[in-house]
C-alpha cells in the first residue's frame, strides 16, 4: 500500500505542471484528500481517512470523472472505489453534483449519489443545499443530505458557513440528525487549497 500511495504522489508531482488545478484538503475533519482537475476537465483524486482507528481500518479511496465550470453553473460525475487496509469493506459508486447561482447572493447546489457498500447493500444518497452570500467571501448555507459521513447513510440537516478567499475554501459546519437522537449533532469542518 506504501508503494501505491508513493507512485501516486510521485504522479502527482510530475504532472501538477500540466494541470489546470492541484489541491488538497480535508473533509469531515477525518478523510484528506488531493485532487488533479487536467485543462480538458477530467479529474483524478485519492482520499484517505485520518488515522483514528487502528491501520487495519484505514480507508482509502480512489475517484475519476469529469468536471466542467461555466459562469454560474458547475459540476462534475464522479466514479469511486475505496477499501480498508485490512479489506474489511469495500464501497464504490457514483456521485454526479451540480451547483448554480441564480443572483449575485442566492445560489443552489443538488447531488445525486448511488452508493454500494459490502455490507451494508446499496443506497441512493444525495444532498439538497440552498447558500446565501452575506459578504464577497463568506456565505451561510442549510443542507439536507443522507451520505454517509463514516459509513452508514443517515438522514441529517447541516448548517454552516463557506468561507472562500483566493484559493483557500474553508466550509465549518454543525451537522444535525433528522432521526434518532440530537445527542449525536456534531460539528464538521473541511477545507481545499487549490494550486493553480
Amino acid at each position: 500500500m506504501k508503494i501505491i500511495i508513493t507512485t501516486f504522489l510521485c504522479c502527482c508531482v510530475t504532472v501538477a505542471a500540466s494541470a489546470q488545478t492541484v489541491s488538497i484538503g480535508l473533509r469531515d475533519n477525518q478523510y484528506a484528500h488531493i485532487q488533479y482537475v487536467a485543462k480538458t476537465g477530467l479529474l483524478a483524486e485519492v482520499e484517505q481517512s485520518l488515522f483514528m482507528n487502528g491501520v487495519n481500518f484505514q480507508h482509502i479511496q480512489g475517484f475519476v470523472g469529469y468536471r466542467r465550470d461555466f459562469n454560474y453553473l458547475n459540476g462534475d460525475v464522479r466514479a469511486y472505489y475505496g477499501t480498508t487496509y485490512g479489506s474489511i469493506y469495500q464501497d464504490y459508486g457514483l456521485k454526479i453534483s451540480a451547483e448554480t447561482t441564480f443572483s449575485k447572493r442566492w445560489g443552489i447546489g443538488l447531488a445525486l449519489n448511488p452508493h454500494e457498500d459490502s455490507d451494508y447493500g446499496y443506497t441512493t444518497c444525495y444532498v439538497a443545499s440552498v447558500f446565501c452570500s452575506v459578504f464577497k467571501e463568506i456565505a451561510i448555507e442549510l443542507s439536507s443530505t443522507n451520505i454517509p459521513e463514516y459509513r452508514q447513510a443517515t438522514n441529517r440537516l447541516k448548517a454552516g458557513l463557506r468561507f472562500h478567499s483566493g484559493n483557500l475554501y474553508v466550509k465549518p459546519q454543525i451537522s444535525i440528525p433528522t432521526e434518532g437522537n440530537i445527542k449525536y449533532a456534531h460539528v464538521l469542518c473541511g477545507f481545499d487549497y487549490t494550486f493553480q
